[in-house]
């Protein structure tokens, strides 16, 4: 599915589930794409929702700061890359908390 069939799905939605499914998929495609203002922009209306789950508010977090370093913008990806540190449930979290 490309970047404009989930802009249009984010027009139709008529649930929560379908909004964040095309969020989600514009932040992944604008990073993809290497259109990181529109990665950090649907990243952002991602952390938003109440609905959204934490991973997906993580990996929103991580899609910030990726972005904000593939442009070079160090300072700016430092917190959300941070926060991707401190909340990581995976093997290097694990790692990290013991």
């Amino acid at each position: 599915m490309g970047c404009s069939k989930y802009r249009a799905l984010e027009e139709i939605a008529t649930n929560k589930e379908n909004t964040l499914i095309a969020l989600l998929g514009q932040m992944r495609c604008g990073f993809l794409t290497g259109k990181y203002d529109i990665s950090i922009n649907y990243a952002e209306k991602d952390t938003e929702p109440s609905y959204a789950s934490e991973d997906n508010k993580l990996e929103a977090q991580y899609h910030i700061g990726k972005s904000y370093f593939s442009e070079q913008k160090y300072d700016q990806a430092f917190a959300p890359l941070q926060i991707c540190f401190e909340k990581n449930k995976g093997d290097w979290g694990q790692m990290r908390n013991t």
